[in-house]
């Protein structure tokens, strides 16, 4: 996926820009850029590239717990499924964020 618009001031850009950043940058091979991508993007790309290596539960373990703020997105975008209970939860935690609760007020 590319943006027409890359300025990270952008206010149309989707909310999961940076994790579709990381994915081109470790999936596409396209090159960091600090002019376009910000230091969660770059979390974001060394979690993706650690994620797609493990092979194991120790493995997915070891990668959790070295990027829990990245995990913790992950799993709650994936495992928060419109049709599961945890989709509530989900997204009063977006919600939360979209309107500038501050992290204490999110967790």
């Amino acid at each position: 996926m590319s943006y027409s618009h890359p300025s990270p001031r952008n206010p149309m850009r989707p909310v999961h820009w940076r994790w579709d950043r990381a994915r081109q940058i470790v999936e596409g091979g396209v090159p960091f850029n600090s002019r376009r991508d910000d230091a969660w993007v770059r979390r974001a790309e060394r979690f993706f590239r650690a994620w797609s290596a493990a092979a194991t539960d120790l493995d997915f373990a070891r990668v959790a717990d070295a990027h829990p703020e990245v995990y913790h997105a992950f799993h709650l975008h994936r495992e928060g499924d419109r049709d599961r209970p945890e989709a509530a939860f989900r997204f009063g935690v977006e919600a939360r964020i979209l309107a500038g609760s501050s992290p204490a007020e999110v967790s």
